[in-house]
């Protein structure tokens, strides 16, 4: 998201997390999809996009080497959850934190609380 809406970060850290993706690919939870969608959603109503741009976005998303993870629903209730409370995350964060774990790819976050939990479990992090 904050390739996206890049008044929220710093824009060049963003663009070099994108540029990251563009050349090495990503892997993200099923959850992803609906993650990023309703953030478009909830930053059109705020205004801070149009209803113009978020198809636009969404094209340029699409477009991306991003994979759904196929194996998550068998470590959600399980290595996420135990993710979640032991890191104080919500379900939906700790997915992606236990995606990390597992397949020992740098987790991409700009949110704080996320990346402590990734320092503590010593994965490496963009962002």
């Amino acid at each position: 998201m904050a390739w996206m809406l890049p008044a929220e970060v710093d824009r060049d850290r963003a663009a070099a997390v994108m540029e990251r993706v563009v050349l090495a690919g990503a892997i993200v939870p099923p959850l992803w999809h609906i993650e990023v969608g309703n953030a478009l959603i909830v930053n059109e109503r705020r205004g801070r996009l149009t209803p113009q741009q978020v198809p636009i976005l969404l094209r340029h998303l699409a477009a991306l080497p991003v994979s759904i993870d196929a194996d998550m629903a068998a470590w959600v209730w399980t290595d996420a959850v135990g993710l979640a409370r032991t890191h104080g995350l919500s379900l939906y964060d700790a997915t992606y934190l236990e995606l990390a774990r597992r397949t020992r790819l740098p987790l991409a976050t700009f949110d704080q609380r996320l990346a402590r939990a990734a320092a503590a479990e010593r994965l490496d992090r963009v962002g």
